[in-house]
């Protein structure tokens, strides 16, 4: 599995896909949101995400934090748990860049 973010570094609004091996499958899908600190700053209420062949659609983050503000320029971690639908469970991060 690889997790694909774009634009990358963008000014705010980002969008995921995953590439996976799970042939034309819905999948659910929960995106945690880290500082390079570590500190969880935004938990994304879970997704169910329709695939096309081996690649997701978009799953988007619109660049804020928890408390609505927009995120700080700087590097973000980007993680997806991802529950196939025979219940197996795994994750992918991204590193993504905010540049204001």
């Amino acid at each position: 599995d690889k997790l694909i973010a774009y634009p990358n570094p963008s000014r705010g609004e980002v969008w995921f896909k995953l590439n996976h091996n799970l042939f034309d499958g819905t999948l659910e899908v929960e995106m945690s949101i880290y500082s390079t600190t570590g500190e969880l700053v935004r938990l994304m209420e879970p997704v169910k995400v329709v695939s096309d062949g081996y690649t997701s659609s978009e799953i988007y983050w619109d660049g804020r934090l928890y408390d609505g503000s927009q995120a700080r320029a700087g590097l973000y971690l980007c993680r997806v748990k991802v529950r196939d639908r025979n219940g197996n469970i795994s994750s992918e991060t991204a590193k993504v860049i905010i540049a204001r």
